[in-house]
């Protein structure tokens, strides 16, 4: 089980009477607080009129009010058989005669199943919130200093549970037309679709045995062709004649000891050239070995 504890702040250049009234009207069919046009797919829904004991939630997200001050205080509380235990809610407080403070705080524990989903389940409320915010300052103050930017992903996601709620009827095929969340979603409609066909092409290809181009495996060869041995790279290592000095360190010939076996190979008549006798690429013993002496 995961320990969520999460605070949201926004200061409002408005009266809280007026912030207040916009509180009073979440999960309401004139709802001027949650952003509809963006979560289309996760309206604030309740079965009744806002107050204590009045059942509801977002989406999947269920949750009661449990406590209720109009215009100051509302306190949810999860339903314990939806991966969440614990409260959440807001509160708003007067700064001045024309300033507020609205916050929504969120303590809770996931179930183990939620684990995993956790990063993204704070990701998700955490925009909600915000945007949530951006609307009370929007309806109380008439702009809003600095919007809200949504992520990416967020934003494929938020897409797709709105093609799929439309696909399902839990929306009516108009919802979410033309609005910021339908907006998001638009290349995701063909990327998503596309990537996970292309991925599973794939993955069926490499199981009939194909290769990717230009890789040739051990089933690239042809029937009856018979294998070819690759050389052993000793047979390639350069001769490197004896006197040169390739940057490494003093010149070979500088070596008293060869200097003497070579011209003991020369006093014995082995014609070696550079190459000392016995040596891998003496023409002497490459020779003998040519005529069968060695």
């Amino acid at each position: 089980m995961a320990r969520i504890r999460n605070v949201h702040r926004r200061e409002i250049a408005a009266p809280a009477v007026v912030v207040g009234e916009i509180l009073d009207t979440v999960g309401s069919a004139d709802d001027r607080l949650w952003a509809t046009d963006i979560w289309v797919a996760e309206p604030v829904v309740f079965d009744r009129p806002l107050g204590v004991g009045a059942d509801g939630g977002h989406g999947s997200i269920r949750y009661s009010v449990l406590e209720y001050e109009p215009g100051r205080r509302i306190v949810f509380e999860f339903a314990p058989d939806g991966g969440l235990s614990g409260t959440h809610g807001f509160e708003l407080e007067a700064l001045g005669p024309d300033r507020c403070r609205l916050t929504h705080f969120l303590d809770a524990e996931t179930s183990r199943w939620m684990g995993p989903v956790v990063p993204v389940l704070v990701g998700w409320h955490d925009a909600m919130v915000e945007t949530a915010f951006d609307r009370a300052e929007l309806e109380a103050t008439g702009s809003v200093r600095r919007r809200t930017r949504i992520p990416r992903w967020l934003r494929i996601l938020n897409g797709t549970e709105i093609t799929i709620g439309r696909a399902l009827g839990k929306l009516p095929p108009g919802a979410g037309r033309g609005s910021l969340g339908d907006r998001m979603f638009g290349p995701a409609a063909v990327v998503v679709p596309g990537a996970l066909g292309a991925i599973a092409g794939v993955h069926a290809a490499w199981a009939l045995g194909w290769r990717w181009p230009g890789v040739a495996g051990p089933e690239a060869r042809r029937p009856g062709r018979p294998r070819v041995r690759q050389p052993s790279s000793a047979a390639h290592t350069p001769l490197i004649p004896r006197g040169e000095n390739f940057g490494h360190g003093r010149p070979r010939h500088r070596c008293r000891h060869r200097r003497r076996r070579r011209a003991g190979a020369h006093r014995a008549g082995v014609p070696g050239g550079p190459f000392l006798a016995g040596e891998r690429g003496h023409p002497a013993r490459d020779g003998a070995d040519l005529q069968g002496g060695r």
